[in-house]
């Protein structure tokens, strides 16, 4: 966050970002930055490499909002986050369940809808908010195609 700032000198950096836990900050001035990119080019390379990653992961999403149903997204979501623990399938959710809609481009409403279709048709299990047990991830992933 917050490239467009250092990167682009005629723009002006609009995004903003809340801490929710004790936080340290570490600022730099753009002429400072200059001066160490140009003596350490490869941190150049890695600062490419991660904003190339994010707009592949926004080119993505965009593609998904547009042309697939919601359930596949929310499918998806679930399969790229899941954590296995002894032939079991969980995912932490990273986010309220507001914020996954707008990340997925639909309603709170139609995501609770959607995960309680999903457990009725014992493909989840919802153990809190934030905590979704998978019990079959092929299973799953077969309904999204």
């Amino acid at each position: 966050m917050g490239e467009v700032a250092i990167l682009q000198t005629e723009s002006y950096h609009s995004n903003y970002a809340e801490a929710i836990s004790e936080t340290s900050i570490c600022r730099i001035h753009k002429k400072n930055l200059d001066q160490y990119l140009d003596r350490y080019p490869e941190i150049m390379r890695r600062i490419l490499s991660d904003i190339t990653k994010r707009l592949q992961l926004s080119e993505k999403q965009t593609v998904q909002v547009s042309t697939e149903p919601v359930e596949a997204r929310i499918i998806d979501f679930l399969s790229e986050n899941v954590e296995d623990e002894k032939n079991h399938t969980y995912v932490t959710l990273p986010m309220s369940k507001k914020d996954l809609a707008t990340y997925l481009g639909t309603t709170p409403e139609t995501i609770s809808r959607k995960f309680s279709s999903l457990e009725e048709r014992g493909l989840i299990k919802r153990h809190t908010q934030k905590c979704v047990e998978i019990f079959d991830l092929d299973a799953l992933l077969f309904v999204s195609s």
